[in-house]
């Protein structure tokens, strides 16, 4: 007993010696615990015993054991049950997706990734049907216990990145003394995340992304079963709103190049970095309409009081508030798909609203900017800072940043409605009736825990603004995550924002339904004031020109761009690859080499190659880590030559925009 007692003391000095040297402040929070527990500030819940030949935790009030006395044979059995195949236990993190399967509502998504769906699609035809891994690359631990079984996998799988993850310090300090930590990261990478909140975790997850990303097809994971599915959902929306799955790296590319024409043709560029002060606007409330679900339930409501408020909408509900009359102040839009300009057609626009403004993003087509009036449009920019002084913060969707933008305006009263950012709770829609990009979700198994990372179809459990609870998905998700960052940033101490909406809760803001509002206290706002008003505080906070320092630094861009070139030439001229490793290392090294070419922060074109390689890299190295893959040579001759067809498109596009850019403007 003498000798088991002083092994678990050096594993838990050893570990701490580690921890201190690389995960410096986990060790604090450990030690911390320690002096907090021994200062009588902390009662210890668990205690670590020798029972039977295993070790297992107590817990002290109840008297049960976590394991029952069997914690040897649940770390065999669990790491027994861990396969190499690509569909049990498995979190996936970048779907293979057969574009011949998808509907024809799709073919925008297939524009803008046509390249990466060329990958796909000769993956699908050619990978062995096995669908078995050669290498678990890496794996997630969703609860520590003591940790046994996290040893046991690791001499399984020898995985590369481990993320462990404990929401339970003093469990995790236990199992110091059991698991050799210090051993695994011997010759893996692990990533901690113990008894972090919501948003640090998600921080967290996002490194463990960031690290071997080319490993990313797939993730293997084990949930302690004590341990909750909160975190498994915090990875879903992590996953699913990551920068490449968003914008996809086409649809990047275009939103990069659009504003070159715009600042060419001297289009005004709005500068948001402060709140705008206008004694107009103090005591006078905003109305925010945005697109979500409840929306729709408040149109009588907001038909008959809108003229009491500066009304800020998003463009997708155009029509409908044509229908009813009801004119906009301010419109909003950011996408920069060409199918957006329905939200425009139908109606006389420049009629219906000539005394309104567009804050519009400068990666919106030319389709829908011409069909405005030039003077009323003031653009930002979302994906690219061409002008360096002009700043305006941006989240996923266009209603999250109407509620930004009605922030800065300044006005002590902010009424939010169609801001849900969930699905409808009852039906499941996603949007208002009209829109777009309205869907209908199946929520009646919301409450289950599922592997599945749809942006769209996915589930999530969030705080709901009238009930505890409401279920949005990842895609809308990452704008509550997004809002509960920057509003408490920067709303005033004298701002309130009142959601009037039925969805998910909104940072900083109060639940209030519309019925319980008393408009006798509201009067009509002159129309024709606050349309003078808007075009005075835009106009001095916006700028037509491009200063010289920022013209010389796109011209830096443009010879950045034309070094990556030569990067990829050389890449094209080496000799073939026998070894898909090999083969793998390369296309990582150019990867590296094309990041490497902008240390100032310059080159909005290594925001589109770095989209690209995050699917090239992962499709391909999936590819080569399934078993039974044969003809390795002729497999690679033809990824090679269907990822440099992409990486040439990408540098023809952008070096023929901004070449014709400076040679125009410079």
């Amino acid at each position: 007993m003498k000798e088991i007692e002083e092994q678990a003391i050096n594993t838990y000095q050893n570990n701490m010696l580690y921890l201190t040297k690389e995960h410096p402040n986990l060790a604090k929070d450990v030690n911390n615990l320690d002096l907090a527990i021994q200062n009588n500030i902390h009662v210890s819940q668990y205690d670590l015993e020798y029972v039977n030949g295993n070790f297992d935790i107590k817990d002290i009030n109840s008297g049960k054991y976590m394991y029952a006395e069997h914690s040897n044979d649940f770390a065999k059995n669990t790491a027994k049950k861990i396969t190499f195949d690509k569909v049990n236990g498995s979190i996936e993190c970048l779907s293979i997706i057969d574009i011949s399967k998808m509907d024809i509502e799709n073919r925008e998504a297939i524009k803008y990734k046509e390249d990466v769906f060329s990958l796909m699609s000769y993956h699908i035809n050619n990978v062995s049907s096995t669908n078995v891994m050669k290498h678990i690359r890496k794996f997630i631990f969703i609860g520590v216990g003591l940790g046994l079984h996290i040893a046991q996998i690791d001499k399984k799988v020898n995985a590369t990145d481990y993320l462990i993850v404990e929401d339970n310090l003093e469990i995790f300090k236990l199992s110091l003394f059991t698991t050799a930590y210090y051993d695994i990261a011997k010759r893996s990478r692990l990533t901690f995340s113990i008894l972090e909140d919501n948003i640090t975790f998600t921080k967290t997850f996002d490194i463990f992304l960031q690290n071997n990303f080319a490993y990313n097809r797939l993730f293997k994971y084990v949930r302690v079963k004590n341990h909750s599915d909160e975190k498994i959902s915090l990875i879903q929306s992590a996953i699913a709103n990551q920068s490449s799955v968003v914008f996809p790296y086409k649809k990047r590319l275009e939103m990069n190049i659009r504003p070159l024409n715009y600042i060419n043709n001297d289009y005004k560029f709005l500068n948001l970095h402060h709140h705008i002060k206008n004694d107009f606007f103090t005591d006078k409330p905003i109305l925010l309409l945005a697109a979500g679900p409840s929306f729709k339930k408040n149109i009588k409501w907001i038909k008959e009081h809108h003229h009491k408020f500066i009304t800020i909408t998003v463009s997708a509900l155009l029509k409908t508030l044509h229908s009813h009359n009801i004119k906009p102040d301010i419109v909003t839009h950011i996408d920069g798909s060409d199918a957006n300009r329905a939200f425009f057609e139908g109606f006389n626009i420049k009629e219906y609203l000539k005394n309104s403004i567009f804050i519009f993003s400068a990666g919106v087509p030319e389709n829908i900017i011409k069909t405005l009036p030039k003077e009323q449009i003031y653009l930002f920019e979302n994906l690219t800072k061409y002008h360096k002084g002009c700043n305006v913060p941006t989240t996923e969707c266009v209603g999250s940043f109407s509620l930004l933008l009605s922030i800065f305006l300044s006005t002590k009263n902010i009424y939010v409605t169609g801001l849900d950012l969930a699905f409808n709770q009852e039906t499941g829609e996603t949007h208002a009736d009209g829109h777009s990009k309205n869907q209908t979700v199946d929520i009646s198994d919301s409450g289950k825990m599922s592997t599945e990372t749809s942006l769209i179809s996915s589930t999530l459990p969030v705080i709901g603004n009238f009930k505890d609870v409401i279920y949005t998905n990842p895609l809308l998700h990452g704008s509550i995550k997004s809002l509960e960052r920057i509003v408490p940033e920067i709303i005033s101490d004298d701002q309130t924002i009142y959601n009037m909406s039925e969805g998910a809760k909104i940072s900083n803001s109060s639940a209030l339904k519309v019925d319980d509002i008393d408009m006798s206290n509201f009067t009509d706002i002159d129309k024709s004031m606050v349309s003078n008003s808007l075009q005075t505080i835009f106009k001095d906070s916006s700028t037509k020109t491009l200063h010289q320092n920022d013209m010389e630094s796109l011209k830096q861009e443009f010879e950045i761009s034309l070094r990556i070139k030569t990067l990829i030439d050389n890449f094209a001229n080496k000799s073939s690859y026998v070894d898909s490793d090999e083969y793998i290392g390369e296309l990582i090294a150019l990867f590296i080499n094309i990041m490497k070419t902008d240390n100032k922060g310059l080159c909005t074109i290594l925001e589109v190659y770095y989209d690209y390689f995050f699917y090239a890299l992962v499709i391909v190295e999936d590819f080569f880590n399934t078993r039974n893959t044969k003809n390795t040579k002729r497999h690679i001759k033809k990824f090679n030559s269907l990822i440099l067809t992409a990486l040439y498109s990408i540098q023809d596009s952008y070096e023929d925009a901004f070449r014709l850019f400076i040679e125009e403007k410079g």
